[in-house]
């Protein structure tokens, strides 16, 4: 009986410890934090005319990017909440069939609410928020819409870090068209 009692006893010790050891092992995500970024783009441009003369939609032709972040997390056990606004400059265009560049995304603005699951040394999140761009059809303009996505951060040392992306942008604009576009980033930064 005694044996039995100390038994149950190690084991609870044991699976105290294991979490315990877990616990402190898991990054702490907490405060401010910046970054740059370089991507990929790629998505769709609605055509409000919609005729036999102009196609139902443009595919942007693929850009790369530049990009800059800030942000800051607040860590709540094994979850973390933050929020992030990112800036990123490309050059993504739409051709038509005579190689002629028509709409012309210059940059983008995403403000983003972001949640995730601190694993080890990596966080794993997922976000959603708004964002804005600049834009030109002949004039400039500025489009709007929504962001969505998920990604991965590791800690290489207590304040740097590294992570890869991905964005979607659901986006209204010049003439109401709509628009679809996304990039794949790989960022670097550093937390204070």
């Amino acid at each position: 009986m005694a044996v039995k009692i100390d038994m149950k006893t190690s084991v609870a010790s044991v699976i105290a410890m294991v979490g315990g050891a877990t616990a402190v092992n898991a990054q702490d995500w907490s405060g401010a934090y910046a970054g740059v970024g370089v991507g990929s783009e790629g998505g769709w441009l609605g055509n409000y005319y919609s005729n036999d003369d102009y196609p139902d939609d443009y595919h942007y032709a693929g850009a790369g990017s530049l990009s800059g972040f800030v942000g800051y997390n607040i860590q709540l056990d094994n979850f973390v909440v933050g929020a992030e606004v990112s800036y990123t400059g490309t050059q993504l265009a739409t051709t038509q069939d005579d190689g002629d560049y028509d709409y012309v995304r210059n940059s983008m603005l995403d403000v983003k609410l972001r949640g995730g699951i601190p694993m080890g040394k990596a966080l794993i999140f997922g976000f959603a928020g708004l964002s804005v761009s600049t834009q030109y059809l002949e004039d400039d303009y500025v489009g709007m819409g929504l962001n969505f996505g998920g990604g991965v951060d590791y800690q290489l040392t207590d304040s740097f870090f590294v992570g890869a992306e991905y964005t979607g942008r659901l986006m209204t604009g010049h003439y109401e068209t709509g628009s679809y576009d996304s990039t794949i980033g790989f960022r670097a930064g550093m937390r204070f």
